[in-house]
């Protein structure tokens, strides 16, 4: 049977993990590409103007997070 338990968000370790994956943009992928690149400049833009979330559904076991998402696209697209 599946384990049901809610997800647990430390605050603490989501921001070192953002460092961490942002990190990994530029320390890593961008370092392929020579330094003057279009590739280089778009990976070091995306880690400059992006924001990394953690969105969680407190109803874990009914929810559907994805419904906020597509209602949120929903409405967008009709304007």
């Amino acid at each position: 049977q599946e384990l049901i338990q809610p997800t647990v968000v430390d605050p603490a370790s989501f921001v070192a993990w953002k460092d961490e994956a942002f990190s990994i943009w530029t320390d890593v992928w961008a370092e392929s590409y020579a330094e003057d690149s279009e590739s280089r400049k778009l990976l070091k833009g995306l880690r400059e103007s992006l924001y990394l979330v953690n969105i969680v559904d407190n109803d874990f076991i009914t929810g559907d997070i994805f419904r906020v998402f597509s209602k949120i696209l929903s409405l967008n697209l009709a304007k």
